[in-house]
């Protein structure tokens, strides 16, 4: 090996196991079916790759949907290719560079668009919701009645009306007086609305163009049924916070879909409010996070925010580092993984073996954590890999084969 443990003696009660050459499949194999991921560390294409293997498995296994967020040009090229060649029948979806099909709210319920705004209105403050959330709702029975989708292109188009204009095209479409009061009584409201879908449209313009065909957002994208599909979002370099933030709004609507999310090199702040999705139960999604240095997705209190995360993580990908400042980060990182794990203690299926068995139930992974100099001795195409499948197991490779 081109490094050691910092206490050797120490590998079996870290259930180490040494490897030379070591397939990056079985690896992947060794989880429980849609187990979160990290990735963390190396040069780009030992990332891609080991996002590729991550994918590949959830997809054989699963067969559920996967999305990913991203800001890397190069990730779709390899990722596609070699899915396909995997899966024949994959839809892979690519959205951004010269894929600008991205449209927010189409095919989306009024209901749904009018929480998303709301929520927008939220993470801004001091703006009245209910005001905004009747102002939208009257906006949108308008869009309806005219048989117009609530694509943000639309909702944009009509909030260019005065509000007088916007009364008047309510009452020839003979809505109620509810519809125009939610109009008129909320002018103010209607200002706040205005410059909310200016600051969406301003976000989301690397990913959308009105000229575009084939329309699709996460909503519409999920809907189109279970199978190998792949939603690539490339987010480009736009206002991230406020795009985010809808993104964030969209998946959170999808409260009971499986699918795997996988945030690449994506802040995780409160600006943008992806640490609230991470943290909402209800939403059932696998987590995988990739990044060269996980530990700066996760703005401000790193660990704190990584808390947040934690319990949809189940198994580690530590690729070369060689600054030592970041392999201490992750080395904090990872102790405070492995301070909170547990795992599933299960009763035996035979009466005798009662005698020798641990009381099922949860128990406290021992296990010692890594240290920063082991973690920058990390060759190139070599990895510390840390899974588990009924007992804890911290894989130490010398090659990948990929």
């Amino acid at each position: 090996m081109s490094f050691k443990f910092a206490d050797p003696k120490n590998d079996k009660e870290r259930h180490v196991v040494r490897k030379a050459r070591y397939r990056l499949s079985d690896f992947w194999r060794t989880a429980e079916p849609g187990e979160g991921f990290i990735i963390t560390g190396g040069k780009e294409d030992e990332q891609i790759w080991g996002l590729y293997h991550a994918v590949e498995d959830y997809i054989r296994r699963k067969q559920r949907p996967v999305v990913i967020l991203h800001n890397n040009q190069n990730l779709d090229g390899v990722l596609r290719q070699n899915l396909l060649l995997q899966f024949p029948d994959l839809h892979y979806d690519r959205v951004g560079g010269i894929h600008k099909n991205y449209m927010p709210f189409d095919g989306m319920s009024k209901r749904s668009v009018v929480s998303c705004i709301k929520n927008q209105c939220r993470n801004i403050g001091g703006i009245n919701e209910l005001s905004v959330g009747q102002y939208m709702d009257s906006l949108l029975s308008i869009l309806e009645e005219y048989k117009t989708s609530n694509a943000l292109c639309y909702i944009s188009e009509l909030c260019e009306a005065s509000d007088e204009e916007i009364i008047e095209l309510s009452e020839r479409a003979g809505l109620n007086q509810i519809t125009r009061n939610g109009i008129q009584m909320n002018t103010g409201a209607g200002m706040e609305v205005r410059e909310m879908i200016k600051g969406l449209q301003k976000s989301f313009s690397e990913i959308c163009n009105l000229r575009e065909k084939g329309w699709i957002n996460i909503g519409r994208f999920m809907k189109q049924g279970t199978g190998n599909r792949v939603l690539s979002l490339c987010i480009g370099s736009a206002d991230t916070n406020q795009m985010l933030m809808a993104l964030r709004d969209e998946l959170m609507l999808l409260n009971q879909e499986e699918f795997l999310l996988i945030m690449y090199d994506i802040g995780i702040n409160e600006k943008n409010g992806l640490g609230e999705l991470l943290g909402n139960t209800q939403n059932k999604f696998a987590l995988g996070i990739c990044s060269a240095e996980v530990a700066g997705m996760f703005s401000g209190n790193s660990v704190e925010y990584f808390a947040i995360a934690r319990a949809r993580i189940g198994k580690w990908m530590i690729l070369s580092y060689r600054d030592a400042r970041a392999a201490s980060r992750i080395s904090d990182l990872f102790a405070s993984y492995m301070m909170e794990q547990t795992v599933e203690v299960k009763a035996p299926k035979k009466p005798w073996q009662f005698v020798f068995a641990k009381a099922p139930g949860k128990a406290k992974v021992k296990m010692e954590v890594l240290e920063p100099g082991e973690i920058c001795e990390i060759g190139y195409r070599n990895a510390i890999l840390y899974g588990h499948s009924g007992v804890e197991l911290l894989f130490v490779t010398k090659q990948l084969v990929y």
